[in-house]
Parts: structure tokens; sequence; C-alpha cells
């Protein structure tokens, strides 16, 4: 791509990104608490991926960090996940609207330098009469990424169920008693320093009646999963034009979304 090509690129994002309108958290007691630090010092008190796999909960994602993840990179995708996240919730209605706000969450990923593909739903059927859906995304997370991807995600899954605060966050965010979605993303670097992750987006229908998402048992005949599920990579000189405005773009409204894990 020539330079003056990059530049056009990274003007047409900083443009989507100013118009980007934010869902915010609902009022609450504790409101003044949750917003109070900048989303960066968030970032910044959640576990290092430096030396030891790391996680976390970003509304209804979980999010899973290998070992040897530069912090930079963690951050970057935080942000990149919680501004997309926030501004498809602005736009669609998740339950009602899950083609049309992932649709949009995905093309704005792409905006922000990750490198994509996969964008549709498939119908997917599981093998076992009865699971988890925490199961369900590790199977499909095996078959399309890898054992090293399925390994770091079954950590933070395990991480998660020993979390009541983390689990709550996750929980809220993702499920009504119809209808369930989330999405499970784990990252891994590169030897070159590029983030890799798997972008695994789950949702479901369910007539057993439970807010329950990851945890509960059923049965086969008690819930329709589709998914799309796509290996995804960050441009990171791209997205290091677009970095400063999406931090301000976020400005202090983070902390009502996030929970760290340590895995």
């Amino acid at each position: 791509m020539s330079d003056l090509a990059e530049r056009k690129l990274i003007d047409t994002s900083l443009r989507y990104i100013d118009d980007l309108g934010l869902m915010l958290p609902p009022p609450a007691p504790r409101m003044a608490t949750l917003l109070a630090p900048a989303i960066q010092s968030t970032l910044g008190s959640l576990p290092s991926a430096q030396n030891q796999d790391a996680g976390a909960v970003l509304d209804d994602s979980l999010l899973a960090f290998t070992g040897g993840l530069s912090d930079q990179n963690r951050d970057d995708v935080m942000d990149s996940l919680l501004l997309m996240q926030l501004a498809a919730s602005k736009k669609y209605n998740k339950e009602k609207e899950a083609n049309q706000w992932y649709s949009f969450y995905h093309d704005g990923l792409s905006r922000l330098g990750w490198l994509t593909t996969a964008r549709t739903f498939q119908d997917y059927s599981p093998h076992q009469s009865s699971f988890t859906m925490d199961e369900i995304a590790l199977e499909i997370i095996a078959q399309v990424g890898g054992p090293n991807f399925a390994h770091v995600a079954r950590k933070a899954a395990t991480a998660l169920a020993n979390n009541e605060k983390a689990l709550r966050v996750f929980e809220k965010s993702g499920s009504s008693e119809q209808v369930a979605s989330f999405k499970m993303l784990p990252c891994v670097q590169t030897a070159q320093g590029d983030v890799v992750m798997m972008l695994n987006f789950m949702n479901f229908v369910k007539t057993a009646r439970t807010k329950k998402v990851l945890f509960f048992t059923f049965n086969r005949d008690q819930v329709r999963i589709t998914r799309s599920a796509d290996r995804v990579q960050l441009n990171a000189r791209q997205y290091a034009n677009l970095r400063q405005s999406v931090s301000q773009k976020l400005g202090r409204i983070g902390e009502a979304f996030i929970e760290g894990l340590e895995i």
C-alpha cells in the first residue's frame, strides 16, 4: 500500500471512530465509583500477560491472553473490542438483531486494523446429547484455531467459573431467558510481535428457562446454536495511528464493563 493510500485509510478510520455512538452503562448506586478512572487506568490494573497467561471479562466477551503478549498489545485488543462492543450495542438490539449487531461489530473491527474474513453465522449441531456452552465454544475454537488457542481459552473459562464477580458481569451482559450470546476470544502473540485472535461469537435460542450462559447443562433439544468463528490478526502499524482516538472516544466508561481474571 502506498503512503498516500495508507493515509487515506487512516483518515477514514479516524472519521469513523469520531462518528460512533457508544452505549453507556445503566445508572446504578455505584456508578460514580465505576466511572471515575479512565479506561487506560482500568486496563493497567488487569493482570499482565507478559510472563504468564492472563484473562479478562469485557462485557459479554471472555478474553484470554497467552503468556508473552505485551501489555501494549493487550491494551490495544481490549480498547478496540470494547469500542465496537459499545458502538454495536448502541445501534442494534443484540437479542433481537443478532446478525446486524455482529455485522456492524465485525465491520468496525476491520476499520480499526483487524484483518478479518468470516462474518456470517452458521448453525452448529453438537454431537453430545447434553453439554455446557463453554464446552461447545472450546470445541469450536479447537476445530478452527487449534490447540494453542483452545488451551488458553480453557484456562480462562475455568478462572471465570471460579470468579463470582466476573461471572456476574459476563452473564448480565449476554443473556435473557430466551436468547443468549457471548464471545470467547483467545489471543496469542507471534514471534514478530503481532496479535492473532480467535474471534468466536456464539448465539443461541433456548427453551430452558435460565439466564445462565456458559456453565448450565443444556440438552440438545433445548437450544438452537449459531456461531461465527474467524482467526483474525491486528495490523499493529495501522492501529498505532488510531490508538489515541480510540482511547479518547472511550473516555471514562470502561471500568463498568471490565473485570480481570487470574488464570
